[in-house]
């Protein structure tokens, strides 16, 4: 029976010396599967005899046993030094040859490079003798059947003599002993002179970037001990393997708790076990599942995808499936990302993410800021400059026609009716941020649930694909009806692209924005800035518009934009901000807005966004709830329920599990620092200011936890555990997380961390929905009480990668975060939790009336 790959790979070689027969047997063989094979040789060059290649064939037989003498005998004879830094002259490497084949060096078989070079006028004798060297490991390690271990040694040997210039090569010749009979150059004596240098090793001088040029250095010399010890037999393949590997990982050291810049997502490798990716950049406006509505009442079992991908919980705490929106609230997004790419190297890697801080802060500000820098907008005049085109030379009204000459549809020759038809996708393409190849599909306007259309009404309507609750709306509990928005569109346009019988091609469309662009002058006009000109002008130039709407009306995919789960907006309002932006862009007036009237009106966005009255409802009912607990344990526990919820309510955190961590929490200043995303691979810390009604809440919580401990003074596990709350001692050799809110067991032997599954579990009599619905309802408080929404997205944490508050590329200051810890305070007020004096007095006497 045959082997195993893992058993060949833990036996080590064995290594052997060859005889010239044996030698010449195994460059026969290597020169056939390779290609310099007399066969292939001769029909490749004409000029070239069989003969001619027997001779080359010795030729490199002897110089392979002279590098495999000088590898294993000491002290080498004169005879055989001076054959070593002899000069070769191989009759079938003439100088025509050569000239030829050293234009396309790395074309040729690996042992040919090595040889073709050593016919160099200019080579030093030492120099020779190393390259015979490696010529002879090279044919060793293609008989252990390591490819790429064979072509790095060959690189290793040759990249020092083509990049004489670079010192980050060439600096190997220098180190390199002298091929002298004082010198011992077998095997075991060049490891450990490899493995010393590898350690010594010292950047070159006015390197640009020193580690690097150190560790490309330190690996060059390693490596080559490693493939020493694996060709004479010293270590197995799969040590040499895991070494190397190791070598090349970079070092994941920690910075004041965060890891360096150059980390990636975990994400970008998740193919890496042999799971299937979720793909999850999909353009909305395509996909159908997002643009059907289902009732209110009616569970959404639209969503195609894998939740458990992203989990934040283990299955075992979790009591309900995971919707929709905590997968994406939960996913971490890289800096750059590729949409609708269909090369896989770019769709999953982060490449700034490794380069300079300056190059990536630029990106960044471009993409976020839509600076005049940035290659995806153009200019506000421009903006109008180009509706104005597109309105004209659609020639959708008869009082426009003037501007472009007399005509009629009677007299319209091709040309221009292809001109027409062009401007019409392009105006709509503006007018719906809808891509352009995508209108131009055929049947596209009348399959497409996005449009609805009649003779005097045209119609641009999208669901978001919230999940909703499975209970019937009521308008005292819920903030909106449905997740739907409606925004008018020109019905003379949609209805006119309606009639035509062929559209126009991605070619034709390209010609006429090229002669859009050639008239105007606008160097930057492409397709991509026309479809994201309607999010860039409301984000940008309306009053009171925000980022957040702009997603909404602009249809952002949901990878890209996860708080449009956390809306809350009335239809009227957007289509208000709509209407500003068409105004906006319509200086020249030659386009009618009078299609814009007021519709029925009704609220959209999230299901889980709850009202005001309502939460003080639950709040209300969990306080009569605490009041009921039958013993301490209990009372703590339900304790520890209402105080996490007040926490959640007022700082708007994801609802997992651990974000309590004692040491995340300032009391005294009025800080949190949390980490509520589940990939803890990454550092997405960021700040939330503590309100003083939370600060009041956690101090009486403390003050709880101190009275307990009195009571159970006799239990040292629960004394112990709740002294390195208060007191934040931790014992020796304690490596355990300690979290201020806590569960105790029914047996009191041990105090453990809130999870989330189990406060859902005791939550159900009062409210059965997801304990998302508290960063729903802090997330919609906030845009309700007009904080900015780049604040708003620092402190729920639906900023980009590394812009968190304390991230390299923040443009926040913790100023500006801090000032908004009165908004929280309001909140608390309008709740009813702002006294929270009376209610933990309770508490209190009811500890001590209670048994354990």
């Amino acid at each position: 029976m045959p082997n195993s790959p893992a058993k060949k790979a833990a036996r080590k070689p064995v290594f052997k010396i060859y005889t010239a027969q044996e030698m010449r047997q195994l460059i026969d063989k290597i020169a056939d599967e390779e290609g310099f094979s007399a066969e292939k040789l001769t029909k490749k060059f004409t000029k070239i005899t069989s003969a001619d290649i027997e001779i080359m064939l010795q030729d490199l037989t002897a110089i392979a046993l002279l590098g495999q003498e000088a590898l294993t005998q000491f002290p080498l004879p004169p005879s055989t030094i001076e054959q070593l830094i002899a000069p070769v002259n191989i009759p079938f490497c003439n100088q025509s040859s050569l000239r030829a084949m050293e234009k396309t060096l790395n074309k040729q078989p690996i042992p040919l490079q090595l040889i073709i070079l050593l016919h160099n006028q200019t080579m030093e004798a030492d120099i020779r003798g190393w390259f015979k060297m490696a010529f002879y490991l090279t044919l060793l390690m293609k008989s252990l059947d390591k490819t790429t271990y064979y072509k790095n040694i060959a690189n290793r040997f040759k990249l020092p003599f083509l990049r004489g210039l670079y010192p980050v090569h060439s600096w190997l010749w220098d180190d390199l002993p002298k091929i002298t009979g004082d010198n011992d150059l077998r095997f075991d004596a060049l490891v450990t002179l490899f493995h010393k240098l590898s350690q010594t090793v010292e950047a070159p001088p006015n390197s640009k970037d020193p580690d690097r040029a150190k560790r490309q250095k330190r690996n060059q010399v390693h490596h080559l001990a490693l493939y020493l010890e694996l060709i004479s037999g010293k270590k197995n393949r799969k040590t040499v393997a895991r070494a190397i590997e190791q070598s090349q990982t970079p070092e994941n050291g920690s910075f004041n708790g965060r890891p360096p810049t150059y980390s990636l997502p975990t994400f970008v490798n998740s193919q890496d076990d042999g799971k299937p990716t979720v793909r999850l950049i999909e353009p909305i406006f395509e996909d159908t599942a997002l643009q059907h509505h289902e009732p209110f009442d009616s569970d959404n079992t639209l969503q195609n995808i894998k939740v458990t991908t992203f989990s934040a919980i283990k299955p075992s705490d979790l009591t309900e499936p995971m919707m929709l929106e905590e997968m994406m609230d939960n996913l971490e997004p890289a800096i750059v990302s590729s949409e609708q790419s269909t090369e896989q190297l770019l769709e999953n890697s982060a490449p700034l993410q490794i380069k300079s801080l300056t190059l990536a802060q630029h990106r960044i500000s471009a993409k976020e800021q839509h600076l005049i820098t940035s290659p995806s907008t153009l200019t506000p005049a421009s903006y109008r400059a180009i509706f104005t085109r597109f309105v004209l030379d659609a020639d959708m009204y008869a009082k426009n026609r003037s501007q472009v000459g007399n005509k009629t549809d009677d007299n319209l020759d091709t040309a221009k009716t292809l001109t027409k038809n062009c401007a019409s996708i392009f105006l709509l393409s503006m007018l719906t941020a809808a891509p352009v190849n995508w209108l131009a599909e055929p049947n596209r306007l009348t399959e497409s649930p996005l449009f609805e259309f009649g003779t005097r009404h045209a119609t641009l309507k999208f669901s978001l694909g919230i999940t909703r609750p499975k209970y019937v709306y009521r308008q005292q509990k819920y903030e909106n009806q449905y997740d739907m928005i409606q925004l008018p569109l020109p019905h003379q346009l949609v209805n006119y692209l309606v009639t035509l019988e062929v559209m126009p091609t991605a070619d034709e469309l390209q010609v006429y924005l090229s002669q859009v662009r050639k008239a105007l002058g606008l160097t930057y006009l492409s397709k991509q800035r026309v479809e994201s000109s309607l999010q860039i002008i409301l984000k940008n130039y309306i009053k009171r518009c925000n980022s957040h709407v702009a997603e909404l009306i602009s249809r952002v995919p949901l990878n890209q934009a996860p708080a449009l789960y956390y809306s809350s907006h009335t239809n009227e309002e957007l289509v208000a901000f709509y209407k500003q932006a068409i105004v906006w862009l319509n200086q020249d007036n030659h386009f009618q807005t009078d299609y814009i009237k007021k519709r029925e009106d009704f609220t959209t966005g999230s299901g889980f966004a709850l009202k005001l009255d309502y939460v003080r409802q639950i709040l209300e009912a969990t306080q009569t709830w605490v009041k009921k607990a039958e013993n301490r344990f209990d009372l703590f526990n339900r304790y520890s329920v209402y105080t996490w919820l007040v926490f959640c309510l007022l700082t708007g955190v994801r609802p997992n599990n651990a974000i309590t961590h004692i040491y995340d929490i300032d009391l005294t200043v009025g800080w949190l620092v949390i980490d509520d995303k589940p990939n803890h691979q990454l550092k997405s810390h960021r700040l939330i200011p503590l309100c003083d009604s939370l600060i009041r809440h956690l101090t009486y919580y403390q003050s709880f936890l101190s009275e307990f401990r009195h009571w159970h003074i006799h239990q040292p596990i629960i004394a112990e555990k709740i002294e390195i709350l208060l007191f934040e001692l931790e014992r020796t050799d304690d490596k355990a997380e300690h979290h201020l809110i806590n569960f105790i067991e029914e047996n009191a032997n041990k105090l453990q961390s809130i999870k989330r599954g189990y406060v859902a579990k005791m939550l159900e009599p009062i409210i059965e929905l997801s304990l998302y619905w508290t960063r729903h309802f802090v997330r919609t408080q906030l845009e309700k009480r007009q904080v900015p929404m780049a604040i708003i997205n620092e402190m729920i944490g639906h900023e980009r990668y590394l812009q968190e508050s304390i991230g390299e590329y923040s443009s926040v200051s913790k100023a500006q975060i801090r000032h908004y810890a009165k908004t929280f305070n309001q909140i608390a007020i309008d709740l009813g939790i702002d006294d929270s004096e009376p209610f933990a007095c309770h508490i209190q006497q009811t500890l001590r009336a209670l048994r354990s």
